[in-house]
């Protein structure tokens, strides 16, 4: 049920990890839909901690790549700034507390320790990945990841447009769970929102997850990206695709220049992550 229901970056591992049968393809697939939970989650309150405020830069420079030690501190450290005024990352406390908490503390030391070649122990997939899981099924009832798409200008209007936001949900393209959007805002295509359909908010998530840097052959749809690593020495910023390929990186002088721009300036200051309000979203049948 829950690849049914999470958003593609966490259902594509999560089915994935379902369906393998293999001791090593269990630890493989079990690792990596962790590692994929916990990125949707510390990007969105990461996110969150930034809403017009810079806040990003400290916690970036500490943020070495998308690994499960890294991403749970990144975790703990934005949800200390966005404290009880999470109105986007309402699953924290439940993370950050009792016994998944601890559990969570037990798996990512054990994770760290077998990719050192180390003996992990007591190393349970199936069970922190149910219980996280659940946590954020509860979460994404209520919220939905995706794309703005085809968004344009009202006829004989200012300042109105209207598209459609297309969320994905599941594990696999055609994503067919569709917003009607209307509200101020010209929302380009590529960036990837959290939304809250009932309460007409939208929380931008870009350039920590992007949209469309390759469309993979004969696919249904462009690829979804999350931020994976940052090489200081080169200034290069490494992109990880949900489906396995190879990664996308991207420089200052290559495609994708205004997702590279934002990350310069989410690792040396200076930007803020968008909250809009006041939308019109209403699910099309």
């Amino acid at each position: 049920d829950l690849a049914q229901v999470l958003p593609y970056p966490i259902a594509y591992p999560l089915a994935s990890f379902i369906a393998e049968t293999s001791g090593d393809g269990i630890q493989k697939w079990g690792r990596e839909t962790l590692e994929c939970m916990l990125t949707v989650v510390s990007y969105i309150c990461y996110a969150e901690c930034c809403i017009g405020v810079d806040k990003s830069s400290s916690l970036f420079k500490e943020f070495a790549h998308r690994s499960a030690g890294p991403l749970w501190n990144l975790l703990k450290k934005a949800s200390a700034q966005v404290d009880k005024k999470a109105r986007y990352s309402v699953f924290w406390d439940d993370l950050l507390s009792g016994d998944i908490e601890r559990e969570l503390d037990h798996v990512i030391t054990e994770i760290a320790q077998e990719k050192h070649g180390k003996l992990a122990r007591d190393l349970n997939y199936q069970r922190i990945i149910g219980l996280v899981g659940n946590v954020l099924a509860k979460a994404f009832g209520d919220h939905h990841m995706g794309c703005f798409e085809d968004v344009r200008q009202k006829p004989f209007s200012f300042g109105k447009f209207d598209g459609v936001f297309r969320s994905i949900q599941g594990s696999s393209p055609p994503f067919v769970n569709l917003f009607r959007y209307e509200g101020e805002k010209a929302l380009p295509s590529g960036l990837v929102f959290l939304i809250s359909p009932d309460k007409g908010m939208a929380l931008n998530l870009s350039p920590l997850l992007v949209s469309g840097l390759r469309t993979f052959p004969g696919s249904r749809g462009p690829e979804f990206y999350m931020f994976d690593i940052y090489r200081r020495k080169n200034r290069a910023f490494g992109f990880r695709s949900v489906q396995e390929a190879e990664e996308v990186t991207l420089s200052s002088d290559g495609l994708h220049i205004p997702v590279y721009e934002q990350l310069s300036l989410i690792e040396s200051g200076g930007y803020t992550f968008d909250a809009l309000e006041g939308l019109r979203l209403e699910r099309m049948v």
